[in-house]
């Protein structure tokens, strides 16, 4: 195998390199240090965070709250880039009629509440049981643009509608199930 090392190019205006690859021939950059998130198409991952949970949370809060431990903490590389945003939950409440609501929040702000009807957010948790095997598992996405280049937290919050006790990786009532939950989230170049 060739190879070419080139220390640095002359003639070119700065940050216009152009190389041509043949047709069939590859370029290897998996040990490319400074490739510039700008190169990249928009709609690429730039990095990824992601947070599982495996511990249970409760709330009996009609009000929403952070699930303790659920968060993910991503620092944008550009303001153009947008951040898409993952969560999975398994949750379970032993009292019948409970039903609960699951949003994601940037920095304690909800982002995904709905204009329409009451204060219902597009993440609702239906957790309607009182029988043993009441549990339910609910996924939510967003895609936020959050224009920034600081440290940004998101977090999975939850709340209760009816005040009863809504549990989050207790799968049965008596305890002897459990889930794990996630939050992923993802830095797209804009």
């Amino acid at each position: 195998m060739s190879e070419l090392s080139v220390g640095s190019l002359s003639g070119l205006a700065a940050n216009s390199y152009v190389v041509d690859i043949a047709s069939g021939s590859t370029l290897d950059l998996s040990n490319a240090t400074d490739l510039p998130a700008s190169a990249l198409p928009a709609g690429s991952i730039l990095q990824v965070v992601s947070t599982a949970k495996t511990d249970i949370f409760s709330t009996t809060s009609t009000t929403a709250v952070d699930i303790t431990g659920l968060t993910a903490t991503i620092t944008p590389s550009a303001t153009s880039s947008k951040i898409f945003i993952l969560v999975t939950i398994g949750a379970f409440s032993p009292e019948a009629g409970n039903t609960g609501n699951l949003q994601i929040a940037r920095d304690g702000t909800a982002l995904n509440i709905s204009t329409g009807g009451s204060s219902m957010n597009s993440g609702g948790l239906s957790v309607t049981s009182g029988a043993t095997y009441g549990n339910h598992t609910e996924s939510i996405s967003y895609l936020d643009s959050p224009s920034s280049t600081s440290a940004l937290t998101y977090s999975a919050q939850v709340f209760a509608q009816s005040g009863s006790t809504l549990y989050v990786n207790r799968w049965v009532a008596n305890d002897t199930r459990r889930a794990t939950s996630t939050i992923t989230v993802m830095e797209v170049a804009g």
